[in-house]
């Protein structure tokens, strides 16, 4: 089971790596109510100078896209596909419509002169709600301290009211689910100083100081993010029932709600069926 859920919240470290690309800038992409937990997009594999408002290389991952290309550090980004690119934002903008590993034309700035290149994306997959959260925190730069909570753990696999193991088991999933999305999330934002994840502990604490159950309601919830300094929450459900042909279906929630405002940044819903 361990390895089930650990394949469920595995967020790419490249995560860390502002998805290149251009657009003429398109509506920006609803995170809310996706029905899957993958959000794929194109990737080219390096990092922006967040110093500079221009779309310009700091880094390039070693055999990425980026580096076979020959992209290089301080190469500043103008077009691609012939659509302009002036910002950060825009870059990310057309990777997100990019499903597939065609070539795609790219032009950058080296010094003085005008460069055009060919480079191949690689497409990744990777969660809504961790995809939100880069955007907070690298694109809008501003400060993600978030604080997770599993909420609804509900099982009607085993529907026998003196199954004296349920308990425990919800007990076990409630570590599970938040403890294996926590520790993506920290793989991913490790090195960003704008994000941060509030301690288990004092989550638990306040939690029970408040006397709110962890099938509490969202805006008691949001209420103890606010005591304990949160900027955002992150609820997670999990439910556990029984197929048609007898295979066990988990089906897993997640939603990033902004607590200044109560609103719904990202969600989605993910379900897995297994024997």
């Amino acid at each position: 089971m361990k390895s089930h859920f650990k394949s469920l919240i595995i967020i790419s470290v490249c995560l860390l790596i502002p998805f290149l690309g251009c657009h003429k800038k398109p509506p920006p992409p609803d995170y809310a109510n996706q029905p899957n937990c993958q959000l794929k997009r194109g990737q080219m594999g390096f990092s922006f100078n967040l110093d500079n408002p221009q779309p310009e290389v700091l880094k390039v991952v070693a055999n990425s896209p980026a580096e076979k290309a020959d992209i290089r550090p301080g190469d500043i980004f103008v077009s691609v596909n012939q659509s302009p690119v002036k910002t950060k934002a825009d870059f990310r903008a057309i990777m997100e419509t990019i499903r597939t590993e065609t070539p795609i034309s790219i032009v950058v700035k080296r010094n003085s002169d005008y460069i055009t290149k060919t480079v191949v994306p690689k497409i990744v997959a990777n969660s809504y709600v961790a995809y939100a959260i880069s955007r907070i925190v690298m694109e809008e730069n501003k400060k993600v301290n978030l604080i997770i909570v599993a909420n609804e753990i509900t099982n009607t696999y085993n529907l026998n009211p003196n199954y004296i193991q349920l308990e425990e088991w919800k007990k076990a999933m409630v570590v599970q689910v938040r403890g294996d999305f926590e520790m993506g999330l920290i793989r991913a934002f490790q090195n960003q100083p704008n994000f941060s994840i509030i301690a288990r502990e004092n989550t638990e604490k306040i939690l029970e100081e408040l006397k709110i159950q962890q099938s509490g309601l969202v805006t008691e919830l949001i209420k103890s993010g606010k005591m304990l300094g949160a900027t955002h929450l992150l609820v997670i459900d999990l439910h556990r029932s029984r197929t048609p042909d007898w295979s066990t279906s988990d089906k897993t929630s997640r939603r990033l709600i902004d607590i200044e405002n109560g609103k719904t940044i990202a969600s989605e819903s993910c379900e897995y069926t297994f024997w």
